[in-house]
């Protein structure tokens, strides 16, 4: 996965109301994608509420912060936003080799499944320095970390990581990942998550006191 020479900023709005969100997100000049929710699986700690298979999801990609349009105080739409950083915790090996051999965003198609995780991480993971922090996304004797296990996956499934702590509001999460893969490449994504997930192969995860995922079908761009 390449850096990105300049911030993106993303919102994904998430409702039932398929014309509500194109009546809210339609004036953005930004890249929009639409998805269908296909499930919702809460992880550790309390997610929220309110999405469901059935829904629909728009994900709205721009240089510069996204703000919805007014809607219906009775209407119900979730949002999550976050911004595109340089690769916090990459050395310049990793890099080159993401860049290589990390798969590319895929086209709007009933077998294209894309999910979107927000996680938020404790107060002790920030409370420790960067080198701190760098250290368990890295093999040691003990555990594989977290770019060693992720590295097995990069050629199958697209990755794009955005930073929510400091967008300027105050959010529930820390981070929104998104992925996107092959609707058959279904239990390769699970191994992927069972395996950052297992504390003993990555100690990182520990940290971790909210995640839940919003997985979907990419219906098409606009």
């Amino acid at each position: 996965m390449a850096t990105p020479t300049t911030p993106t900023w993303v919102l994904f709005a998430v409702s039932k109301d398929a014309s509500l969100l194109g009546a809210i997100t339609e004036k953005h000049a930004g890249h929009r994608t639409h998805y269908n929710v296909t499930g919702f699986n809460p992880v550790i700690g309390q997610p929220v509420h309110g999405i469901e298979a059935g829904h629909h999801v728009v994900r709205i990609e721009s240089s510069a912060p996204v703000m919805l349009e007014p809607h219906k105080p009775d209407a119900h739409v979730v949002v999550f936003r976050g911004v595109t950083q340089h690769l916090h915790y990459t050395n310049k090996e990793d890099k080159e080799k993401l860049a290589v051999e990390s798969r590319t965003e895929m086209e709007a198609s009933p077998s294209t499944t894309a999910v979107i995780i927000p996680i938020r991480k404790s107060a002790g993971w920030w409370a420790l320095t960067q080198d701190q922090r760098q250290a368990f996304f890295h093999k040691t004797k003990s555990s594989e970390g977290h770019t060693n296990i992720g590295h097995p996956f990069a050629a199958g499934v697209y990755r794009k990581l955005y930073h929510s702590r400091y967008t300027g509001s105050a959010l529930p999460y820390d981070f929104v990942t998104y992925f996107e893969f092959p609707a058959d490449h279904a239990d390769d994504f699970g191994h992927l998550l069972s395996n950052l997930r297992d504390v003993s192969r990555n100690p990182e995860w520990e940290s971790v006191e909210l995640e839940f995922e919003i997985r979907m079908v990419k219906v098409k761009n606009d």
